[in-house]
């Protein structure tokens, strides 16, 4: 996230799934980067909230904690 400040991007660092729709729903983000594993909603239920409100930007979905089935 530092190099992206560093070359002029806004970052928004929000603690849980619901505070992120809530921003996101606020102020559509250019990008949106999320932990797969967020609490109050997955960042897949947050992507898929954000695409049912009509936004269509480009999504970065990351996970330290994968399974097979994901």
């Amino acid at each position: 996230l530092g190099l992206l400040r560093r070359e002029g991007h806004v970052i928004r660092h929000l603690e849980d799934g619901a505070a992120a729709l809530e921003a996101c729903r606020a102020d559509p983000p250019e990008l949106l980067i999320s932990d797969l594993n967020l609490p109050e909603m997955s960042g897949l239920e947050l992507v898929q909230q954000l695409r049912a409100d009509g936004w269509r930007g480009p999504v970065i979905v990351y996970s330290g904690f994968v399974s097979p089935e994901m």
